[in-house]
């Protein structure tokens, strides 16, 4: 413990980056919510174009061609050179149905866009609190590495005068060679996360530091009452609007749009002339019919899935909420119980030791102290992980 903390002063006043540090500038710079924002920006410009009508249609038409005489125009009067415009008309509330539709699926991306910044957040805070676990990890095995050579050494030392210690002196280098491969692994891992981290920030990361320890677990309740709060369930509810936005759009299409018709017909040998034609598509086939039935069946699916969300939510809050409160009561029993027995009798045993007694006894209880440490690493990871989860599952990012 006194190993950690000189080492977590010294990464203060090298410069390291906390967790906050780290959300801010994922947050701030990550690619993935600037996805999300730039199609954010655009959604205003849908906006505008939900409001505007169909564009135009512009027609030249060229009437009644003799092909003896192409040329000529004035052959007889129906011969015509017509500039036409139609104009489409969109039904009453058509426009309003499409605009309220944009702005279900704004909504959808700001939600989507909370709900990232909420994952990307809790990532980071997982990974922290990993590479935490493995650099404490990695100081009690340094620790404890010193501990054995010390040990091996020092009977080595009485083996010479007194003999009789050699098995006690194997079992030492073996435990020296478990903690050694321990090492490599848990080097490689911490390698594997940091490459992790420094995506998730993106960018070069350097020492992080973690003050964070276990405290007793606020009450239940008080969290579960927040679980409305959760940003994915957000984004299903935003879904389900965006669904029924749309049910109500295919319904309005089941109204013909009406459409004006204005030509301008030119004779060269007879007084020109003009025309107006008013039609609308006759919806007979029943097609817009079909496609209301399905986008209301779109909308109660979408509708139903937030619900299947939220049970999902509740069950996995519960999961959260166990995961929380065992890594809590693991730490309480061996940080306050199982530590403060085994330490008095760590000193004993070395004691004995170094007076010339057996290093069997004294390996054993080295190897149990070790797994009491890092069980209680271990459990303080486990604490910190499980609180990052419960953060996001009621939408916190700080």
């Amino acid at each position: 413990m006194r190993f950690f903390l000189v080492t977590l002063l010294l990464s203060s006043l090298l410069g390291a980056e906390t967790i906050d540090t780290l959300i801010e500038r994922a947050l701030a710079k990550h690619d993935s919510l600037k996805v999300i924002e730039q199609r954010l920006n655009a959604m205003d410009d849908y906006l505008d174009k939900s409001r505007n009508f169909a564009n135009p249609e512009l027609s030249l038409g060229i009437n009644d061609i003799q092909f003896d005489d192409p040329l000529n125009r004035s052959l007889e009067p129906m011969q015509t050179t017509s500039l036409n415009v139609k104009q489409k008309f969109p039904w009453f509330g058509k426009r309003d149905a499409l605009t309220e539709k944009t702005s279900a699926q704004k909504a959808l991306l700001f939600e989507s866009l909370e709900a990232a910044q909420v994952d990307l957040t809790k990532r980071i805070r997982l990974s922290v609190y990993t590479i935490y676990e493995l650099h404490a990890h990695l100081n009690v095995l340094a620790e404890y590495e010193k501990l054995t050579r010390q040990n091996i050494e020092l009977n080595t030392a009485y083996t010479s005068t007194q003999g009789g210690r050699h098995m006690g002196i194997m079992s030492a280098e073996l435990t020296l060679s478990q903690i050694k491969i321990r090492v490599e692994k848990l080097n490689a891992a911490l390698h594997g996360e940091k490459a992790r981290l420094a995506y998730l920030v993106q960018g070069k990361i350097g020492e992080v530091t973690c003050d964070e320890y276990p405290n007793r677990p606020p009450e239940k309740s008080d969290i579960e009452t927040k679980l409305e709060n959760n940003r994915a369930y957000h984004v299903k509810r935003a879904q389900t609007d965006v669904a029924l936005a749309e049910s109500r759009v295919r319904e309005r299409q089941g109204n013909a749009d009406p459409y004006v018709k204005f030509g301008y017909y030119y004779r060269e040998a007879h007084p020109d002339y003009v025309s107006v034609t008013v039609g609308a598509a006759l919806p007979i086939y029943g097609s817009e019919h079909d496609d209301t039935e399905a986008a209301r069946k779109e909308a109660l699916a979408a509708g139903s899935a937030a619900a299947d969300f939220r049970a999902q939510l509740a069950r996995t809050f519960e999961q959260a909420w166990a995961e929380l409160t065992r890594a809590w009561h693991v730490y309480r029993i061996i940080h306050d119980e199982s530590l403060p027995q085994i330490a008095h009798m760590f000193e004993l045993s070395e004691a004995k030791v170094r007076s010339g007694g057996e290093l069997f006894a004294y390996i054993d209880l080295l190897e149990q102290k070790l797994k009491l440490d890092e069980q209680l690493i271990t459990a303080k990871a486990d604490y910190l992980r499980a609180q990052a989860k419960l953060k996001a599952l009621i939408g916190e990012i700080r």
